[in-house]
């Protein structure tokens, strides 16, 4: 089981992703570079939750590609998915952050969706959760409130808006 730390953390973690895949849709020039800063941090963030669950030793300035390092050799042959694309994002963020220049639009559309299959895999993998609907409900103690809000949790994942009011009331 993951830590509360790190439920905090890969929720600010979808938060980002999600901030990046709004402004991915926006098209502009501007709205690709702000894209790609947040899908990195997000990325960032996600495989500093990862080392640190798998019991990884990093260091407190580790670079982006040396956590991917760390975590191919702690898992082995399995190693990371998508390794390349997680580089590439790297690469496109340096190059939009420190160089001011602007990804194309259509390249991350691409990494959005490259990213988004990588935290579903990974976090179900090795963190056993799922990304998408995990939050700090979990850490409550199994009592009638917590149903009520994992009821109303999955209620807001399939867009139930009334029984999400009703359970929550």
């Amino acid at each position: 089981m993951i830590s509360e730390d790190s439920v905090r953390r890969l929720v600010l973690c979808r938060y980002l992703y999600l901030l990046a895949e709004e402004n991915s849709k926006a098209g502009t020039e501007v709205a690709g570079g702000a894209s790609i800063n947040l899908l990195h941090d997000s990325l960032e963030l996600f495989l500093l939750v990862l080392a640190g669950h798998l019991n990884c030793k990093v260091k407190q300035r580790t670079d982006f590609p040396n956590y991917i390092d760390i975590l191919d050799e702690k898992l082995g042959d399995a190693g990371l998915p998508n390794r390349s694309t997680l580089l590439e994002v790297n690469r496109a963020r340096i190059r939009s952050k420190h160089d001011g220049l602007p990804p194309d639009s259509n390249i991350v559309k691409g990494y959005i969706g490259l990213v988004r299959a990588f935290f579903t895999d990974t976090a179900a993998k090795y963190l056993e959760v799922d990304f998408w609907s995990i939050s700090l409900i979990f850490a409550l103690e199994d009592r009638e409130s917590k149903k009520y809000l994992e009821k109303a949790h999955s209620d807001l994942m399939a867009a139930n808006w009334v029984e999400v009011l009703v359970e929550l009331r």
